[in-house]
């Protein structure tokens, strides 16, 4: 399988060339991106295990940063003049084994000259390089993604599910009559509501409140023909139903109207009848005198419910930072200062952050807030969380601000 190999060197370009890791592991999967940091298991000969892993991937990306060149030994002299320095020989072995080497510069690095170069390191010079930037940088890694496709075997990735069409319904034929039973029923049925929906008889509207606020006096008067003792008819057009009380035919009796009740109480209006007359005419409730009509009386209100208020989001617990005993890693900070805020999940494997970012870090219903404002490009966060938090490794690779200074 061939794989892609990252060639850097750790004080240099560490915390780029990890945070390159990271993006790669994302498209090509971890088997197609080989660093020695975490590639190498514990115990092996990495010297061996360098060269195995050179010669079967299929291209080298060498990160070249400002101190790629001029970075010396314990004993001041240059790395790359060392004959045994591990990135000199990364490099020259695939360039001896004529593998696509491909010079990835950050943080405003130069390409190097040949004169600089010792002589196995010549060629590097002569490759087309690409340039990683922090504001650009998921746009200029997709760049070296498309770059690297055709050196690449990268791992397959599951194709998009299919969407099932849904089952047909069953074709009623003669070995299926059950099914023809409940679909007449249905049918049947609607027919039969639709018909009386159309025949059933319209409901007369409501009698309006008006009618029965206005004080005025409802005249009740049964036909000439019917007898006495008879209740009087109400007429069609009455906007509701009254009740009327009939009185024997020897005395006069009131007749009682009824009115609709309503939500304020309404007075009774009472209508007499004169005593039967050969020469009278058809009876007729007496024109009341003329009265002021009652005001209506306004219900009262109900009260306006409360309106519940929501409660607060509860806020995770800040807890203090551990003390690393070392200002390289940065230094504690409160959370007045925060620029931004990472949430730290059962799988963070690492975290980007920029040099001089304030980052406040939850984790489960706690968090804690670091200044990154050190010189390490990268280290554990476990050396800066309070104890037992996170439980486990989380790298932080920290990228350089230019705008930023770093403290020395």
């Amino acid at each position: 399988m061939r794989a892609i190999f990252i060639s850097y060197r750790r004080d240099d370009t560490e915390g780029h060339a990890g945070r390159l890791f990271e993006d790669l592991c994302d498209r090509f999967g971890k088997a197609a991106v080989f660093m020695d940091v975490a590639g190498i298991e514990p115990g092996r000969d990495f010297r061996r295990a360098i060269e195995q892993q050179v010669a079967s991937c299929g291209v080298l990306l060498a990160v070249i940063g400002k101190n790629w060149l001029t970075v010396t030994d314990r004993d001041g002299k240059r790395r790359l003049d060392d004959p045994y320095d591990f990135v000199r020989l990364e490099t020259a072995s695939a360039l001896k084994r004529d593998i696509p080497v491909i010079p990835v510069l950050v943080h405003d690095a130069a390409m190097p000259r040949a004169e600089q170069l010792p002589d196995d390191l010549k060629e590097l010079a002569f490759r087309n390089s690409v340039e990683l930037t922090h504001a650009r940088w998921p746009s200029d890694v997709q760049l070296l993604i498309n770059a690297l496709l055709p050196h690449v075997d990268a791992a397959p990735r599951a194709p998009a599910p299919v969407p099932t069409p849904p089952p047909s319904p069953p074709a009623v034929g003669r070995h299926t009559p059950w099914l023809v039973a409940p679909l007449a029923v249905l049918a049947l049925g609607g027919i039969g509501y639709v018909a009386w929906s159309r025949l059933a008889p319209t409901p007369a509207p409501p009698p309006s409140d008006a009618a029965f606020g206005s004080g005025r006096p409802i005249a009740v008067a049964p036909p000439a023909s019917a007898p006495a003792s008879a209740p009087a008819a109400v007429p069609a057009s009455a906007p509701a139903p009254v009740m009327v009380a009939a009185a024997p035919a020897s005395a006069p009796a009131p007749v009682t109207v009824i009115a609709k009740p309503s939500p304020a109480p309404k007075p009774v209006v009472m209508a007499s009848r004169p005593s039967p007359s050969p020469a009278a005419g058809p009876l007729s409730a007496p024109a009341p005198a003329a009265s002021p009509a009652p005001a209506p009386v306004a219900a009262p209100l109900p009260a306006a419910s409360p309106v519940p208020t929501p409660a607060p989001a509860p806020s995770s617990e800040v807890l203090a930072s551990r003390d690393p005993g070392s200002d390289l890693y940065g230094s504690a900070a409160v959370v007045a200062m925060v620029t931004r805020t990472i949430v730290i999940k059962p799988d963070t494997g690492y975290v980007n952050v920029t040099g001089g970012e304030v980052i406040r870090f939850n984790v489960g219903g706690k968090s804690f807030v670091w200044n990154f404002n050190g010189t390490r490009s990268s280290f554990d966060l476990g050396l800066i969380a309070p104890a037992g938090l996170l439980g486990r490794k989380v790298t932080a690779y920290v990228a350089p601000n230019p705008m930023y200074p770093k403290r020395s």
